[in-house]
Parts: C-alpha cells; sequence; structure tokens
C-alpha cells in the first residue's frame, strides 16, 4: 500500500537534512566560533560577514556606528 514508503522516505529525507545541518553548524563553529551566529551556507550572509570583519579589524561581533566616522 501508499503507506509502506512513509518509513523509507522518513530515512531518505533524514539522511539529506541531517548532513547539510551539522555541517553548516560546524563550519560556523570552526570558523567563527559561535555556531549561532550567521550563516555562512548562503551567500548574502557570507558577504555580510567578510565585510563586517573588513569594516572592524576582524571582529565581526562589533558595531560600528556614526561615530567611526571621521570628521
Amino acid at each position: 500500500m501508499w503507506y509502506e514508503i512513509i518509513p523509507c522516505a522518513a530515512i531518505v529525507t533524514a539522511a539529506i537534512y541531517i548532513p547539510g545541518t551539522v555541517t553548516c553548524k560546524l563550519m560556523n563553529e570552526i570558523f567563527k566560533g559561535n555556531a549561532f551566529g550567521r550563516d555562512v551556507m548562503r551567500a548574502d550572509m557570507r558577504y555580510y560577514m567578510k565585510r563586517d570583519s573588513q569594516k572592524n579589524n576582524g571582529d565581526i561581533y562589533k558595531l560600528v556606528g556614526l561615530e567611526s566616522i571621521k570628521d
């Protein structure tokens, strides 16, 4: 019957989802030291992370506002 495919579909879904999620968290932990920061798997978030690290001398968590603009 049709419901016999549910266990196989769940196994395949888990086999695809779990490695991607673990890889994403592991890469965030290795490269940034924070597993819950910006997601390095998305291209726009990688761009933002590189931009922040260049503007803030390598510290992506430091806020830079109007006071950083020289007179």
